[in-house]
């Protein structure tokens, strides 16, 4: 028999001797030491340090048996001395020698127990009621060993030392701020008779944390690993947030649902008012018109006809509109017999879709009913598509007529070619253009046609077109019937002028008549009579040399001089003008060169200056011609029609000291066949001014009153090479 009498700290205080003493029998050089020193007694009885614990704590003392349940064993049982005040003192430890079959079974079954825990691959622990460790696997005891080899978990060990030990040793992903709380609370909740609660590791592992107590006070300690499960989790979450798809799932047994914050967004709610809605409050939401073939969508998948559907229909706004959205999903779950658990899905908003596929509708519908033909060709130039404007266009009998053939088979060849040329560059560049072509309708037939090409993204073209032979020949008669009214006009000028240099084409001719007058000789006969005549005859012809370009000219753009066009107007203004009349010219010193008729330029002008000397008539005047380059139009000054041409530009200006035209009059000068010249005027003096001004992209502004003379203003486009490298030159710089 061995006695040992240890204190309450399980320090070996006394060892008993006698000649059958077992082997395991402490040396007597380990008292004073803990019992945990005598390494023989505890291989032999490892569960001795838990049970004097245990009594050392108040707690039930056990009978063991000891030793291999082959041979014959010992039993171990331990008492508690007390003090006088009832604390424990002292804790005697007996082993007496008898058979171990109870042992050996109770050593068999330890075995199973132990094996059983380490085929758990989840670390697992299990505790007595004074919350000490009796059992653990190796994958519990290496959880909290950490990445540190200072500390081991044994039994006997308690809870709180085993949580401080992982956290010291570096086991948990827990700041150091936060570490006390931690573990005030955990232990805290140690109290519950089931806690569940997650946790991570620095290397990055996550557990779930199963608490439990057994039916005798025990506790079991289970942490699952959910890693994977928690990045499954959260690759989910990041594709549900990436997407913004909303969420949900019903159980159909229950008639519960649930659904994600992205779904309660979608109809305007907070997360909280919709995560468990039942099936009843979804439909009430559902369009009412539409809940009909929803729920036969439902009915569907329940009656096993089909996996999975996808519906579109609208839902109420928590704000009263309706909203479209597409539901996708199906069963998730069915039981044994068929029977449809759960149906799961996610949840799109359609709207901005829906809204698209409305306006599609319509700019469809709107290409059907459009006028203007409308065809779309392919990358390789197949037409594809065509709208009935265009099969009437070209006289198609059916679609078919023209889809699937290439786009110039609607022009003839040598059209085509041009019609090539000049737009796919400039489509290639630019990814449009417009202009006019010739082209043939399916009869053979040609016609004048405006067209626009627009290439789109994916390389189609968008070709929009119209039938504008009626308006080019209503051109072509505008033009003619302009130019033959320029031609009129031009005729009025030369009659005015003619009719002004009768005076002294009068005076010159009676010179020479008397110069030659036979009569006359005698009196003549100092004087060189040839010179003389030949000087009038010269003076007739300078009367003559500014008509003449006026009179032979042709309408022809070219690259002239404005100084010499201006100056030859106030020439021919001036022929035959009243003696009182004076007729003035403030022109640049250099050339100021431009690409301009000269003809229609100078028509403008004169018709300007012959108004202003019909209205000085025979009284003191002057009129003044002005030339200027300028870049900007002068700011207090309206215009009367067109526009200021981009800079720079020709300003000219026809002023004259007459009386100023009164403000009845002024609001109706530019009307068609308006004059105040009675039977002598035909009205389109300044009608044809303005018709000129606007075609060649210019403005006229006028300033006028009674008494105060009246001023022209004309801002006339330069579009001439020189121009515009000036005007490069002044952004270069």
């Amino acid at each position: 028999m061995l006695i040992l009498i240890l204190s309450c700290d399980l320090e070996l205080k006394f060892v008993s001797h006698a000649e059958d003493s077992p082997g395991f029998r402490p040396h007597t050089e380990s008292i004073g030491m803990s019992i945990e020193a005598s390494k023989a007694l505890i291989e032999a009885d490892p569960d001795l340090p838990l049970d004097c614990w245990e009594a050392a704590s108040g707690g039930a003392t056990r009978t063991r048996a000891i030793g291999d349940p082959e041979e014959d064993g010992y039993w171990r049982r331990i008492s508690v001395r007390e003090s006088d005040d009832g604390c424990p003192e002292e804790l005697v430890v007996s082993y007496e020698a008898g058979h171990l079959a109870p042992s050996a079974e109770l050593a068999k079954a330890r075995r199973r127990l132990v094996n059983a825990l380490e085929a758990i691959p989840d670390p697992v622990a299990y505790f007595n009621s004074r919350d000490r460790l009796v059992l653990c696997n190796t994958a519990y005891s290496e959880l909290h060993a950490g990445k540190s080899s200072a500390g081991t978990v044994v039994s006997g060990m308690r809870f709180e030392e085993i949580l401080k030990q992982g956290r010291e040793n570096g086991a948990l992903e827990i700041s150091d701020e936060a570490q006390a709380e931690w573990l005030s609370v955990r232990l805290n909740k140690r109290q519950d008779p089931v806690f569940e609660t997650e946790t991570r590791t620095r290397d990055g592992r996550w557990f779930r944390v199963v608490d439990r107590v057994t039916e005798v006070g025990d506790r079991v300690h289970l942490l699952i690993d959910v890693t994977s499960m928690k990045k499954s989790q959260s690759r989910l979450e990041e594709v549900e947030a990436g997407a913004r798809v909303g969420m949900w799932s019903f159980d159909m047994d229950s008639g519960q649902g649930t659904s994600n914050g992205k779904l309660a967004e979608i109809l305007g709610y907070f997360p909280s008012e919709l995560a468990n809605a039942d099936l009843t409050t979804w439909q009430s939401l559902a369009h009412p018109d539409d809940w009909v073939f929803l729920d036969a969508g439902f009915n569907e998948c329940m009656s096993g006809e089909r996996e999975r559907c996808e519906l579109q229909f609208r839902m109420k706004h928590k704000k009263g509109r309706w909203v479209w959205v597409m539901a996708r999903g199906g069963v998730a779950e069915r039981d044994p017999n068929g029977k449809v658990r759960q149906m799961a899905g996610v949840l799109l908003d359609i709207s901005v879709r829906k809204k698209l596929e409305t306006e599609l509708k319509l700019r469809a519908a709107a290409v059907e009913a459009s006028a203007d033909a409308i065809m779309i060709t392919d990358a390789s130039g197949s037409i594809v598509d065509a709208n009935p404007a265009l099969l009437r266009l070209f006289r198609a009998q059916a679609p078919q007529d023209v889809l699937g053939h290439p786009w110039y088979r609607l022009y003839a060849r040598s059209a085509a070619a041009d019609l090539a040329a000049v737009a796919f560059p400039v489509i290639r560049s630019d990814r449009h253009w417009q202009g006019d072509a010739l082209a043939k309708r399916l009869d053979g037939s040609q016609f004048e046609q405006s067209i626009s090409m627009t290439e789109l993204p994916d390389g189609k073209i968008v070709h929009v077109s119209r039938d504008v032979s009626a308006l080019k020949e209503l051109e072509r008669g505008r033009r003619i019937l302009r130019e033959e009214i320029e031609l009129a006009q031009r005729q009025e000028v030369i009659n005015l002028l003619a009719a002004g240099l009768t005076h002294d084409f009068s005076n010159l001719l009676a010179v020479i008549s008397h110069l030659t007058d036979p009569d006359s000789a005698v009196a003549f006969e100092k004087i060189d009579i040839r010179s003389e005549i030949h000087r009038a005859s010269r003076q007739m012809i300078d009367l003559l040399e500014p008509l003449r370009g006026y009179v032979k000219g042709t309408a022809v753009e070219k690259d002239a001089d404005l100084v010499d066009v201006v100056r030859n107007a106030a020439e021919l203004t001036a022929l035959g003008a009243p003696l009182g009349l004076s007729v003035e010219s403030d022109l640049p010193v250099h050339a100021l060169k431009a690409m301009v008729d000269p003809l229609r330029l100078t028509q403008v002008l004169m018709n300007l200056g012959l108004n202003a000397r019909d209205v000085i008539g025979h009284e003191e005047g002057t009129i003044r011609f002005a030339l200027s380059r300028d870049s900007a139009a002068p700011a207090d000054l309206p215009l009367e029609l067109g526009q200021v041409p981009a800079a720079p530009f020709a300003h000219m200006i026809v002023s004259d000291t007459g009386s100023g035209i009164p403000n009845d009059i002024r609001q109706r000068i530019w009307e068609p066949y308006f004059t105040t010249k009675g039977d002598q005027g035909t009205g389109l003096g300044l009608a044809l001014i303005a018709a000129i001004i606007r075609d060649v992209g210019g403005g006229i502004a006028l300033e006028t009153g009674l008494g105060h003379g009246t001023t022209f203003h004309l801002f006339w486009p330069l579009n001439h090479p020189e121009a515009v490298a000036e005007v490069g030159k002044a952004t270069v710089s």
